[in-house]
């Protein structure tokens, strides 16, 4: 085929190496040809005269730079990707079955409902980038055309393998990841809600802050996996093994603590044979506080089961409650001031007209909590020094949370989740929001005098 021939108004890149007399399989674009089909791709993009689909199957562009273009329905079957630098792309609706991408770098690239069966992205980079409703299953090659070490030798079709991976804040939701490699890979703060992961290997990931509400866990390897914060609510885990993970701070339905796959681990469940000596704690934590930290005793309820706890007016400053479970608690007006919370299940506790001033909340869980009238400003050092502490809500969920006429003034807030709460009248003064979720928030009437909404979401 000459270059540029088409076949049904499709132009196909290899036809470079067929005049040069190359295996299609070994193609190697020039800079020249590889940015002419990728301007003919733009103009087949646009419905322009001439445009033509880029047709790369098999291609070897490894080691390309492919950053910031627009490679939506791209044929890219095949193709050696490895270390190419792909950040901040549209791969969207792309055909990658079977491609290596090693070690490429796909930050912030979207790749939504792109086919990627079969797909090596072993070590790739892919913090922030978008794979909602992709196509991660098993696939591959046939055994004439695979390259070396994408699919294993003899086998028609691989898992999509994605181990040792960085897939930080990626948004996987509702991705088909059946039977794909995913083992020490990381997924901090990655969405998979209502992704398919049945029979999954996540062994030794890291699951800190991710979200798997409603996903298809069954079957999946978990062993060894650290879930701090994750959200399993509503997701179903038949089969899962989570053998030697860490469950620190995980959010899962009220009932899973009874089911056999977390039988045998340390999943937070309600004290079996002893109840927790709650009164003589905040008591000795009184007099810890009262003589400055000389008699008594600071208050240690980190990973403490306090679901439901009638904790109104509780005096609990600087009390340590990181990894607590306070689901449901009434902690109405009670004093946290400076109070570590991080990982702190708070879903649906009340904390109206709380002092949180200073408090660590860090990827702690607020969904549906009432904040009404709280204090989340910072707390001033007494005396001259004029030192402050503000809250630290960084990572938070507060999905749905009641946070009218609550003061945030200063609060550091970065990538926390307000989705859909109500911050009426709530002063944001100088907070810090960079890459907050506020989608569908209500914000009559707040102050958002001096806030940093770099990167934030859901603002008109």
């Amino acid at each position: 085929m000459a270059d540029g021939a088409t076949v049904g108004g499709v132009i196909s890149a290899s036809s470079h190496g067929a005049e040069q007399g190359r295996d299609v399989s070994e193609t190697k674009l020039s800079p020249s040809d590889l940015e002419e089909v990728l301007e003919r791709h733009q103009q087949f993009l646009r419905g322009q005269l001439g445009g033509r689909r880029a047709m790369l199957a098999l291609c070897d562009l490894s080691g390309q730079n492919l950053s910031r273009r627009d490679m939506t329905e791209a044929d890219l079957r095949g193709a050696d990707l490895s270390r190419a630098q792909i950040s901040d792309s549209k791969l969207i609706r792309a055909n990658l079955y079977g491609a290596d991408l090693r070690m490429a770098r796909l930050e912030r690239a979207d790749l939504s409902r792109a086919d990627l069966r079969g797909a090596c992205l072993r070590g790739a980079e892919l913090t922030e980038v978008l794979l909602v409703a992709a196509d991660l299953r098993e696939g591959g090659i046939s055994p004439a055309d695979r390259a070396p070490e994408l699919i294993a030798a003899g086998d028609e079709s691989a898992a999509t393998e994605l181990s040792c991976a960085v897939m930080r804040g990626a948004d996987l939701s509702e991705a088909r990841l059946a039977k794909a490699l995913m083992f020490q890979t990381d997924l901090t703060d990655a969405v998979l809600t209502r992704a398919k992961l049945m029979r999954a290997d996540l062994r030794n990931a890291i699951l800190i802050g991710a979200t798997l509400s409603a996903a298809d866990l069954c079957g999946a390897n978990f062993g060894g996996a650290v879930l701090h914060g994750a959200d399993l609510t509503n997701a179903t885990w038949h089969g899962a093994n989570f053998e030697g993970a860490d469950l620190d701070g995980l959010i899962v339905d009220a009932a899973a603590a009874r089911t056999a796959e977390f039988e045998t681990t340390a999943l937070a469940r309600p004290p079996a044979d002893a109840v927790l000596p709650l009164a003589t704690i905040l008591a000795e934590h009184a007099q810890w506080m009262a003589s400055s930290g000389r008699q008594g005793r600071r208050a240690q309820l980190s990973r403490a089961w306090l679901a439901a706890q009638p904790l109104r007016r509780a005096k609990l400053v600087a009390a340590l409650l990181s990894f607590a479970v306070l689901r449901e608690a009434d902690l109405a007006a009670a004093e946290l001031a400076m109070a570590d919370l991080t990982f702190a299940d708070l879903r649906r506790a009340t904390l109206t007209e709380g002092d949180l001033r200073g408090a660590r909340m860090q990827r702690a869980t607020l969904d549906g909590a009432d904040l009404t009238g709280a204090r989340l400003g910072p707390l001033f050092a007494v005396g001259s020094s004029g030192q402050s502490w503000p809250s630290r809500l960084e990572q938070a969920k507060l999905r749905g949370a009641r946070l009218g006429r609550a003061d945030l003034t200063e609060a550091r807030a970065s990538g926390a989740d307000f989705a859909n709460a109500d911050l009426r009248d709530a002063d944001l003064s100088n907070a810090i929001l960079t890459r907050a979720k506020l989608d569908g928030a209500k914000l009559g009437g707040a102050k958002l005098d001096g806030a940093v909404l770099t990167g934030a979401t859901g603002l008109s």
